[in-house]
């Protein structure tokens, strides 16, 4: 998945790592560089409050 963030540069996700894309030069070149590796975090199972659990 990849978006345009407001100040032109590209965020991309992929594999559980956040990447952001500047180009180098107008038009030439377009360097992507890691920002997070999120894959070592693991979610805590939490139990939905009461008002969470109807629509």
């Amino acid at each position: 998945m990849a978006d345009w963030e407001q100040h032109g540069k590209l965020v991309l996700v992929k594999d559980g790592k956040i990447f952001i894309g500047t180009e180098d030069i107008v038009g030439i070149s377009f360097r992507v560089r890691e920002l997070v590796d999120l894959n070592l975090h693991t979610p805590e199972p939490k139990v939905a409050p009461a008002w969470a659990t109807k629509w």
